[in-house]
């Protein structure tokens, strides 16, 4: 049988569930956590049982994890937003609390910055929780009561990037060609929004296949090595990104095909190595 906690995003709920772990009868764990630190490797070798961390890397030594470049994929789609002309972006991030793949994805954004020789204001940021009422209200803020407008809006996730399209469609603000939208995950709706969300895809079914598979050899095995398996994403470009039509010093009106904008270099990040 499988034993599936769902915690809700919520740090204090995911140390009470290894808590309760230790009154079942269980033989591994899986688990997927944006709060994953020293404590939370701390609880699992309390467990004594067989673990895998998924979606989030760990420096932990000892902790086996599936995950994907967070710090590169956030790179990559900063990068085309300015590769396309935007300068003024606004970016859902997930929650303070949020120690792993939020602050990887939050440091790919200022090293695109830096690539591009711009300076990177933490008031481009506003907090989402994943949800899509979180990425309405950022998206929302952003637009009511921001001074200049973001011609692009970069969300951590495409629940946000949701709340997003609707907070802009109710304020009959054109996307793209008023204002971009860009998400994360590459869930299956994201095809199916009008327009289509442009997002980077993640391989989540394959994720999860490699944790179950890294797992069930955990168990059947008296001893393995742990395991630091980096998967790969894309940049999935559809609909909801266009060149924008303002320039962000004036909010006057763009749209001329002389503007030159600078070509950016890439710019290679670390890489960790699979196990």
């Amino acid at each position: 049988g499988m034993f599936i906690i769902d915690s809700d995003g919520k740090s204090e709920d995911e140390l009470a569930a290894l808590e309760t772990l230790k009154k079942n009868n269980i033989c591994g764990i899986v688990m997927s956590s944006p709060h994953f630190t020293s404590a939370y490797a701390t609880a699992l070798r309390s467990l004594e049982l067989p673990a895998v961390l998924a979606f989030s890397f760990s420096k932990e030594p000892d902790v086996s994890c599936v995950y994907i470049n967070n710090v590169e994929a956030a790179f990559e789609a900063m990068q085309y937003l300015f590769q396309t002309g935007h300068e003024q972006i606004g970016i859902i991030s997930g929650p303070v609390g949020d120690l792993t793949i939020s602050r990887e994805r939050l440091q790919g954004c200022r090293l695109a910055y830096m690539a591009e020789q711009k300076t990177f204001e933490d008031g481009q940021i506003v907090e989402g929780d994943y949800s899509i009422a979180s990425g309405y209200a950022a998206a929302a803020q952003m637009i009511d009561q921001w001074s200049e407008r973001p011609t692009a809006i970069f969300c951590f996730s495409d629940t946000m990037a949701l709340g997003a399209l609707q907070a802009l469609r109710e304020r009959d603000i054109d996307v793209p060609k008023d204002v971009s939208v860009i998400g994360f995950d590459g869930i299956e709706f994201s095809a199916l929004t009008y327009p289509t969300l442009s997002t980077v895809v993640q391989p989540s079914f394959e994720i999860g296949r490699t944790c179950a598979d890294i797992l069930l050899k955990k168990i059947s095995q008296v001893k393995t090595e742990p395991v630091k398996l980096e998967m790969p994403y894309s940049l999935e470009i559809r609909e909801s990104v266009g060149q924008p039509q303002f320039k962000s010093a004036g909010r006057t009106k763009g749209g001329d095909d002389t503007d030159k904008h600078t070509e950016i270099q890439r710019f290679e990040m670390p890489r960790q190595e699979g196990g």
